[in-house]
This record gives structure tokens, C-alpha cells and sequence, in this order.
């Protein structure tokens, strides 16, 4: 009879305080770096929008990243709208 034995080697998952703290901050950091390098216009778009002509005249973004033509909800605009800065 023949016993097959496995070695399991996980690596440990448990961090210290000051590594968590590293983490956190860093992860803080690197959000607002990015928020901050946004080039946003008077209407809410940004440079992302004027790339791909989504900022067109009589558009605007809401403060959620809602696209509006000359003031009503745009559905097509929106249901096609692939902005990394609003994905949500």
C-alpha cells in the first residue's frame, strides 16, 4: 500500500500594526494622486471626455458622473460612457 503525503506551505497572512498602517497610507496616497491629476472643465468633464469627444457642446457631468444633454439624462451617452474616473 502505497501513502501519498502532501506538504501544505502557506504563507503567513498576518501583518503587524505598522505594516497595516504602511498599507493604508499608501493606498491613501495613491488615490489622491490620482483624483488630483484630473483636468475637470466647468461642465464636469475632463480630459478623458474631451479625448474621446464625449464633451461635446450642451453636455455635462454630474457630480456622480452622470451625463446630461442640455440638462435632461442622456440614457445612450450614459450606457456607453466608459470613463475609468466614473465606473461607478
Amino acid at each position: 500500500m502505497i501513502t501519498l503525503q502532501t506538504n501544505k506551505q502557506t504563507m503567513p497572512v498576518s501583518y503587524s500594526c505598522g505594516e497595516l498602517i504602511m498599507i493604508v497610507i499608501g493606498f491613501i496616497l495613491t488615490v489622491v494622486l490620482l483624483l488630483s491629476n484630473r483636468d475637470v472643465d466647468e461642465a464636469g468633464m475632463d480630459s478623458y471626455d474631451r479625448k474621446w469627444s464625449i464633451a461635446k457642446e450642451g453636455y455635462t457631468r454630474g457630480a456622480l458622473g452622470t451625463i446630461y444633454k442640455d440638462g435632461e439624462y442622456d440614457v445612450w451617452a450614459n450606457m456607453f460612457d466608459h470613463n475609468p474616473y466614473h465606473v461607478y
